[in-house]
């Protein structure tokens, strides 16, 4: 299962997908795209093909991408794969990924898989939060949901 968020690095998600799909069809590996507009729409349809007994899944966006796959999965003996698209992409350039899509997804048929550390946090509504890189409480929080929302599309 491959999440794309196509809207991910200003629309470079989207401009890539046939790219990364072309990729995955050389190597004869069926892979179903399913494009995500939030989320938890995204946490909401692996959940669902977890059930199916899917086990593999890639992210495609940046680190929020990446962040609702991880939650998505947790608990689950699945494996993951990243493609960096997005305007962040903290995560994977941390784990030497390359930052060119299609680069990223030939380096997944030549990869073994390893494990990352995670941080469970509780929210303020009692809810349980995975997360992996990086994460913020206070001041920089605040200023990352204004950067993620109101200052989204702002140049620079």
């Amino acid at each position: 299962m491959l999440f794309v968020n196509k809207e991910a690095g200003r629309g470079r998600a989207g401009r890539r997908l046939i790219q990364v799909l072309e990729v995955f069809k050389r190597r004869g590996c069926r892979v179903d795209a399913v494009e995500t507009g939030s989320r938890s729409e995204l946490e909401k349809r692996a959940d669902e093909f977890i059930k199916e007994g899917r086990r593999i899944f890639i992210g495609m966006g940046g680190d929020g991408t990446v962040q609702g796959l991880i939650q998505a999965v947790w608990g689950h003996d699945v494996k993951i794969g990243i493609i960096p698209a997005g305007g962040g992409n903290d995560f994977a350039a941390a784990l030497g990924l390359p930052q060119d899509p299609i680069q990223a997804s030939q380096k997944l048929f030549n990869c073994e898989p390893r494990r990352v550390d995670v941080v469970m946090s509780r929210t303020d509504d009692g809810n349980k939060r995975i997360y992996v890189g990086g994460g913020g409480i206070g001041l920089d929080a605040e200023a990352a949901k204004y950067a993620a929302n109101h200052y989204r599309r702002w140049p620079g």
